[in-house]
């Protein structure tokens, strides 16, 4: 009974890191887009609130993103019978947490670069 638990407790952490994984990703679109159109007409107050309240939320995905996976990991490693290519490994986790860090930074560099144009 302890394994059905255990597999059950996986399926639900690994949804739980998909979610946060897409919520990372629409936020990170949102930010992008809002960029873009409207990057250079913002104040510097409007730009702050932005990028703070961006900052701030993709962190926290991030970090649910790499926790989840790894509690997902933690019960699959737990299982007396694992079945073959369900669980997850450090890899994948490990590039997970470091493509989102990575996006935040890419996208705090685009809102620069929209804001701070050099001439051409």
């Amino acid at each position: 009974m302890q394994d059905l638990d255990y597999f059950a407790l996986m399926v639900e952490f690994n949804v739980a890191g998909m979610t946060a994984m897409g919520m990372y990703l629409t936020v990170t679109s949102g930010y992008l887009i809002a960029a873009y159109f409207v990057g250079r007409q913002l104040t510097s107050l409007q730009a702050a609130i932005i990028t703070g309240l961006f900052t701030w939320y993709t962190l926290h995905m991030t970090i649910g993103t790499f926790a989840y996976f790894g509690r997902a990991k933690y019960f699959y490693d737990s299982l007396e019978v694992a079945p073959p290519g369900l669980g997850m490994n450090s890899t994948l986790i490990f590039s997970a947490f470091g493509f989102e860090l990575f996006g935040i930074i890419a996208c705090l560099k685009f809102m620069w670069d929209v804001r701070h144009p050099k001439a051409e």
